[in-house]
């Protein structure tokens, strides 16, 4: 997961459409393997925006 995130992040810096694109090609792959992707994992977002457990 971390190898796709550094992917994803050295993708966007050259265009947005390339992370798209690369998903799409391993998307198989990953759901073969059980692997999921940054996003599924929720790690696409910066903790601090979540709700603290306090304030709930």
């Amino acid at each position: 997961v971390r190898y796709l995130e550094a992917i994803r992040y050295k993708s966007n810096a050259v265009s947005n459409q390339v992370w798209p694109w690369i998903l799409q090609e391993i998307r198989p792959t990953l759901n073969e393997l059980g692997i999921s992707t940054p996003e599924d994992l929720g790690y696409d977002k910066p903790e601090l925006t979540l709700k603290s457990i306090d304030d709930m």
